[in-house]
């Protein structure tokens, strides 16, 4: 097999992991606030840039709502 037929895929690994890091990495940054690791603002900061996108899906969507609260819950995070 030759380099070039390889080329595509860690562009395509590397967009996986991320979508799959993006929603799992609120709660450990949610743990980090909880246990004073992190001063609140700078979670509202975030919460109100970074994380806007999935908090609209999340809010919009009651499956994804369960979800999400089910793995917060996870990091001892009560909603």
């Amino acid at each position: 097999m030759e380099k070039s037929e390889h080329k595509g895929y860690g562009w395509i690994i590397a967009l996986v992991v991320l979508l799959l890091l993006y929603p799992l990495s609120l709660g450990p940054l949610a743990w980090l606030q909880m246990n004073g690791y992190l001063p609140e603002s700078v979670v509202v900061v975030l919460g109100a840039t970074i994380y806007a996108p999935l908090g609209w899906l999340v809010g919009s969507n009651e499956w994804c709502g369960e979800l999400y609260v089910w793995y917060l819950s996870f990091w001892g995070i009560n909603i």
